[in-house]
């Protein structure tokens, strides 16, 4: 990743760029906070199973399957025609996220 920069003191979960004059972290909270998915403190997130948020994303448009895969965020970004634009957008930061991030 051509931005990514190493910060000391950044957590296993944690991914930092610098942009222009900024540093910018992406953790498994920001990932969150895009889906909209419910979280409590950081080492939560990563042992407690998954809860969809009541209208969230994950109930709108893939029925609030458990054994959601890459493959159908794929599926439904390019076939639906999503309810408003800022779903649109959590969809685009997860797929940038899933594909080119974490590659």
């Amino acid at each position: 990743m051509a931005r990514e920069i190493r910060m000391e003191g950044a957590g296993e979960y944690e991914l930092w760029f610098g942009i222009r004059r900024s540093k910018i972290r992406f953790s498994k909270r920001e990932f969150c906070l895009v889906l909209g998915l419910k979280f409590g403190c950081l080492s939560n997130i990563i042992n407690e199973e998954y809860e969809p948020v009541d209208g969230g994303i994950h109930e709108r448009y893939f029925n609030n399957n458990p054994d959601l895969l890459v493959k159908a965020l794929h599926e439904v970004f390019i076939k639906v025609e999503f309810k408003n634009k800022k779903d649109a957008l959590k969809m685009a930061l997860v797929l940038f996220v899933e594909s080119i991030l974490m590659g």
